[in-house]
């Protein structure tokens, strides 16, 4: 990744990551996740419009919290993928932004999170999720057709966006990542609201 990746950082946060996955699993079996769609949702919202209008990091460079802070952003950043089932970069790239890292370092080290949540997240619903399905080819939550799909195009895929990320300036970067949130955010606050209603 072109030394995107800050493994300082890593090393850091991953625990705390795998940590909250698990505890999001457990969740998830128990609770109705639409409210945390929604609650999700106007965060992602807020973020957005923070990166958006060019929001400056409280750091002008690169500096690293203390171990707590890692500790309570990853366990949040697991948390929110294990009950939602989706990545933890809408909430680990702002926090890494936060902490001064330009936009290519904070996707590349972002991504990085990507298979041990993934690892962590899978054993957990296999291991502790209900095992009665009514799915074909499933194993708990896990659908393995589409894992199947996936798979291989994401990683087909991640290169790709890693080329790309260099061949387009931080500014347009910043952009193209807000309006991802703003996509992601009303997705999420308008299907938790749709179900609430």
């Amino acid at each position: 990744l072109r030394g995107d990746v800050q493994w300082g950082i890593f090393s850091r946060i991953i625990a705390a990551i795998g940590i909250g996955v698990v505890l999001g699993n457990l969740v998830s079996n128990h609770l109705d996740t639409h409210w945390l769609e929604t609650i999700f949702g106007v965060f992602l919202l807020v973020v957005s419009v923070k990166i958006l209008l060019d929001w400056k990091p409280v750091f002008e460079e690169t500096t690293i919290p203390p171990l707590w802070v890692f500790a309570m952003v990853g366990t949040l950043i697991g948390f929110k993928s294990g009950v939602l089932g989706i990545g933890g970069g809408a909430i680990s790239v702002p926090f890494l932004l936060y902490c001064g890292l330009p936009m290519s370092k904070a996707s590349g080290t972002s991504a990085s999170f990507t298979l041990p949540v993934a690892i962590v997240g899978t054993l957990s619903f296999l291991l502790l999720s209900p095992g009665y399905t009514d799915i074909a080819w499933s194993t708990g939550y896990i659908y393995w057709p589409a894992v199947a799909l996936v798979a291989p195009f994401t990683m087909i895929g991640a290169p790709i966006g890693t080329q790309l990320s260099h061949s387009i300036s931080p500014q347009q970067l910043r952009r193209i990542f807000g309006l991802l949130l703003v996509v992601i955010g009303l997705r999420m606050f308008g299907g938790g609201i749709q179900f609430l209603a």
